[in-house]
């Protein structure tokens, strides 16, 4: 999902330290389960060359860098908040709360790749892919595709249930809105795949619902909203920074379908068109829908059908373009960004937020939703 001053990623906290230490955590946890996993006992190696080791895919896939967005976000929330750098009040339950978030992410790409039949993630074999090829290798019994899906789900489940377990040692006004953020997101997931496979358009209003639900609510603003309620309770505060959290987190989802029509696999690690190829419900298809006609209307039902090749979705995608559909995501993007920052300063009264912190959430939302990858 990089340097701060360019579009390409995100990158700047607070305190240079944090994201290590972060990582520290997220490390240590991990050599937690796999130690417990020895104690239980019983090698999936010794049932065949199908055989997946969880503990070493938790270590493969928490080593592997991520851009650590919510992590980041946290770490703004929390100092909008009055936090500061150091071991300062909260510092050591913000590094909980950011490895939890780790966790959480990771979680959620590991199913994503299952619903979405993803084989690389962060240039890595996805766990189901892996599990499934080592399957078909060694002429196991039974379907490799649901083998590879029952290991990944279990990975899966294994890292939600460490995000949940350090989440529980921090403040209880926190875990609220850490259960909210949970089953945000796995609701989204269920209204994406449902509007995935729904006979019927979807409309604009309910593809942005779902990418909110699914994206950007986990993704921003339940961190920066968990950061600052590490501090404070303050209502002033949580609701601009929620306000913030939400158009920002739509514009960081729609850069995200942008991407995943027209972005370049050199930069995104992702196929190019490949929204396109899964027939993807997003908000681009949504505004194709209004615009697209003839052949290439026709091409858009095949599109939801998932029946395009690679030829076919690059015809889709041009006709998008010729349409207007990426430039009004561009436009659209620049009304959630300035809505975001006037969620800041507030109206009337005392702004929210103080200017610096303001700098701060605003250099993030741009380097968010003007990425490359």
């Amino acid at each position: 999902m990089t340097a701060l001053a360019g579009a390409t990623g995100i990158r700047a906290v607070p305190d240079p330290e944090f994201l290590a230490r972060v990582d520290d955590l997220v490390a240590r946890r991990v050599e937690e389960v796999v130690a417990l996993l020895g104690e239980v006992g019983g090698d999936p190696a010794a049932y065949g060359g199908h055989g997946v080791d969880l503990g070493e895919q938790l270590r493969l896939r928490t080593r592997v860098p991520g851009k650590r967005v919510r992590p980041r976000l946290a770490a703004a929330g929390h100092a909008a908040a009055g936090g500061g750098a150091g071991g300062g009040s909260g510092r050591e339950e913000l590094v909980t709360l950011g490895a939890a978030l780790e966790m959480l992410h990771l979680f959620a790409l590991v199913h994503d790749d299952v619903m979405d039949r993803s084989a690389h993630r962060r240039g890595l074999e996805t766990a189901h892919h892996l599990a499934a090829r080592r399957h078909r290798a060694s002429s196991a019994r039974g379907d490799a595709d649901r083998y590879g899906d029952s290991v990944a789900i279990l990975l899966g489940d294994l890292l939600l249930t460490e995000a949940s377990d350090l989440v529980a040692d921090l403040p209880g006004r926190v875990r609220p809105a850490w259960r909210a953020m949970v089953v945000e997101l796995v609701h989204g997931q269920l209204l994406d795949v449902t509007a995935t496979a729904s006979p019927h358009a979807s409309r604009p209003a309910g593809s942005a619902l779902v990418a909110r639900l699914k994206t950007g609510r986990y993704t921003v603003r339940r961190p920066v909203e968990l950061g600052a309620l590490l501090l404070t309770d303050d209502p002033c505060l949580l609701e601009a920074l929620a306000t913030w959290g939400d158009h920002v987190g739509d514009a960081f989802g729609l850069r995200d379908d942008v991407l995943g029509v027209w972005g370049d696999l050199a930069v995104t690690g992702k196929p190019e068109r490949q929204d396109l190829c899964d027939g993807t419900a997003t908000r681009l298809l949504a505004w194709a829908a209004e615009v697209l006609a003839g052949p290439d209307l026709v091409l858009l039902d095949r599109c939801r059908d998932r029946c395009l090749d690679d030829a076919g979705a690059r015809r889709l995608a041009d006709a998008m373009a010729c349409a207007g559909v990426p430039a009004r995501a561009e436009v659209e993007i620049d009304r959630l960004l300035a809505a975001a920052d006037g969620a800041l300063v507030g109206t009337g009264g005392p702004a929210p937020v103080a200017p610096t912190h303001r700098t701060h959430l605003g250099d993030l939302a741009v380097a968010l939703s003007r990425r490359t990858r």
